[in-house]
């Protein structure tokens, strides 16, 4: 049997958090940009660029990917605190696994946000290249 008042706090936490992050992607901001983006590629001659088409592209796919996956998490959230108060008025065993699946993968997506978070910068969404050349010893 799961202690509910244990496990209603930990999802507040894990929601607190999640509003954090949103704050810190600032993601209102990036809805406005892909909004514009989006527009762009509907202005007629947009696709006869295509060095800046593709770049414009590779932003609003990257933006896509940011606000949807906070979207996601946002939304599962939800899902569990829901699923959390039907469990308080009756307890079952399946929706109980049901819900510590739900906030396992919660807590996956969150992480993978404050990742994207860390790799934010101008140049994050480029591919990097290593080239690692062993030292040789000398004795």
């Amino acid at each position: 049997m799961l202690e509910f008042e244990e496990v209603s706090k930990n999802v507040q936490l894990l929601e607190t958090k999640l509003v954090e992050l949103g704050n810190s992607l600032n993601i209102s901001k990036l809805e406005e940009k892909l909004k514009e983006l989006e527009e762009q590629t509907m202005i007629p001659d947009f696709w006869n660029n295509i060095e800046k088409s593709s770049i414009i592209l590779k932003q609003i796919n990257n933006l896509k990917l940011k606000t949807e996956e906070y979207k996601k998490a946002n939304n599962n959230i939800k899902d569990i605190i829901e699923l959390i108060e039907i469990l308080k008025l009756e307890p079952e065993n399946a929706l109980e696994n049901e819900l510590i699946t739900s906030i396992k993968k919660v807590e996956k997506d969150i992480e993978k946000l404050e990742i994207n978070i860390l790799l934010s910068g101008k140049y994050d969404i480029n591919n990097a290249i290593i080239t690692l050349h062993p030292r040789s010893r000398r004795n």
